[in-house]
């Protein structure tokens, strides 16, 4: 959920008339304050063709370095949450892309976990 999440929570509490504990109509640092109180973390809302740094790299058995080399160069399209986590879009065109990317690079071999599979 992003920041403006909050905001559309707070539209969404005050159409539907729910007030909170004193009575008034919510605002977001009502809500952003009720998180941070009992540590409700913000959802991650992300969609099937978004995967962590994490799982690109499992993905394609490649270092973060190079995830992170495709975000900086614009191979991929990453977005940040607000929890400070990078999603990265990647469709079935961009995997076959990469995939040919990885095995014409010469740097592979030294940015690649040996220790990982492909699926």
């Amino acid at each position: 959920m992003q920041y403006g999440d909050d905001k559309k929570t707070v539209d969404i509490l005050n159409e539907q008339g729910i007030l909170s504990a004193t009575s008034k109509r919510f605002t977001r640092d009502m809500i952003q304050w009720i998180r941070f109180k009992h540590k409700i973390k913000i959802p991650i809302l992300k969609s099937d063709d978004e995967f962590t740094v994490g799982d690109l790299q499992a993905m394609f058995n490649i270092s973060n370095h190079m995830v992170y080399y495709w975000i900086n160069n614009k191979c991929v399209k990453a977005r940040k949450t607000p929890a400070n986590k990078l999603l990265i879009k990647i469709t079935p065109e961009d995997r076959t892309r990469l995939m040919e990317r990885i095995n014409n690079s010469y740097k592979t071999k030294y940015m690649s976990h040996p220790n990982c599979t492909l699926d």
